[in-house]
């Protein structure tokens, strides 16, 4: 199949020099969500499509907290997760805090630029403008009665463990799902992953984690 290559994403400074992730489509139909995936290209050619952290070991530098948590969330946001095809964890997060997990720009302003903007900080809160909880982001009053917990980073020798609150939106059913995972990651410098589950949330008030999933 041929791959046509997009664009490439912005804030995956954890490549390696000479190496650059685009987005690409094998082919197009609509919605155009449901066709579209992140390659990577190394060296001017295009070497292989991405699903998991396996995809990029030898192609990365985790070296400092930051990047370590950019790392993971490449394959848990809600702009690109849909992308990964095998990857089925999402991140939790505050509606205050979503901008801070919209670090890869896709497509520009006509893409998610009316989502970034929805669930940006205002004077006013999701709530009160009438939106609804989508992809994992809750609200913050949701969040704090859930005892929900912020992403963690601790340095270990040879990379990073990061901690975070993550769900698998299809473990209840296909519309969703009410519980989540305090989730510890091990990552290591060179981009391999090891995931750990630490202890089981059972999401309260009537909180449904759906997924961004167009397939």
């Amino acid at each position: 199949m041929r791959i046509s290559l997009h664009k490439p994403l912005t804030g995956v400074d954890f490549l390696l020099p000479g190496n650059q992730l685009f987005t690409g489509f094998g082919q197009i139909g609509l919605p155009i969500e449901a066709f579209v995936g992140i390659y990577l290209v190394s060296g001017g050619q295009m070497v292989k499509r991405v699903h998991a952290p396996r995809d990029l070991i030898e192609k990365v530098r985790i070296d400092d907290p930051a990047k370590a948590l950019r790392f993971v969330r490449l394959f848990t946001s809600p702009n690109t997760e849909f992308m990964m095809g095998r990857s089925r964890w999402i991140e939790v997060v505050p509606a205050s805090a979503y901008d801070d997990r919209l670090s890869f720009k896709l497509f520009g302003d006509e893409y998610l630029g009316g989502l970034q903007e929805s669930h940006s900080n205002t004077e006013e809160s999701p709530r009160e403008r009438g939106e609804h909880r989508f992809f994992g982001i809750v609200y913050d009053d949701e969040w704090q009665d859930n005892a929900f917990n912020s992403p963690e980073v601790e340095k270990i020798t040879g990379g990073f463990i990061v901690r975070r609150t993550l769900y698998q939106p299809f473990e209840g059913n296909r519309h969703g799902t009410r519980i989540a995972y305090w989730i510890a990651e091990t990552v290591w410098s060179n981009g391999r992953v090891r995931k750990k589950r630490r202890s089981r949330i059972d999401v309260k008030g009537g909180i449904i984690l759906t997924s961004p999933s167009y397939r």
